[in-house]
C-alpha cells in the first residue's frame, strides 16, 4: 500500500519465495533432469533417459553462481579412463514465485563438456581443441518444495 508521499510502503513488501526444485526434460531427446536443494544447502540431482537413471548429491555436484546466467551444477557424466570424461552442466536460472505453493515454467539449457585425453599424460597431450560441447535445451518447471 502506497504512503501519503505516494511511495510503496516497502516495509509490508514479502519477498518472493526462490524456487528451490526444477523438473527439466529435453525438446529433443527423451531424458529429464531434476536438481533439488534443501534448507540445509544439500543438492541432488536426478537425471533419467533411455539408458540410465541415476541420482549425485553433496559433493559431487560443482556448483558456481554467475550473476548473469544464474547457478550452474556441474556433475560427471561420464569416464572412459585415458580416452575421455564427460561433464553435464545444468544452467539454473533464479526463478521468484509469487508463494509457496507457486510454480513458474523455465527454460534453461544443459551442455555436455567432453574432455578429450589421448593416454595418462592427460590433455596436454591433445593436438587441437581439448573440449568439445553439446547443448541442449531444457524446459519444465520450477517451484518451491519444504525439505
Amino acid at each position: 500500500m502506497p504512503t501519503a508521499d505516494n511511495e510503496p510502503d516497502l516495509a509490508n513488501l514479502e519477498s518472493p519465495v526462490g524456487a528451490n526444485r526444477f523438473e527439466l526434460a529435453s525438446t529433443r531427446k527423451h531424458w529429464q533432469v531434476t536438481y533439488e536443494a534443501t534448507a540445509t544447502g544439500q543438492r541432488r540431482i536426478h537425471y533419467q533417459d533411455e539408458n540410465r537413471d541415476f541420482d549425485v548429491t553433496g559433493p559431487q555436484i560443482s556448483s558456481q553462481s554467475a550473476d548473469i546466467i544464474g547457478g550452474l551444477l556441474t556433475i560427471t557424466w561420464q569416464v572412459v579412463p585415458d580416452f575421455f570424461t564427460i561433464k553435464l552442466t545444468i544452467l539454473v536460472p533464479a526463478v521468484n514465485l509469487d508463494d509457496r505453493n507457486d510454480q513458474k515454467a523455465v527454460s534453461t539449457y544443459a551442455i555436455f563438456t567432453t574432455l578429450e585425453h589421448t593416454s595418462v599424460s592427460g590433455p596436454v597431450q591433445v593436438q587441437g581443441q581439448v573440449q568439445h560441447y553439446r547443448v541442449v535445451q531444457l524446459s519444465g518447471t520450477a517451484r518451491f518444495v519444504e525439505s
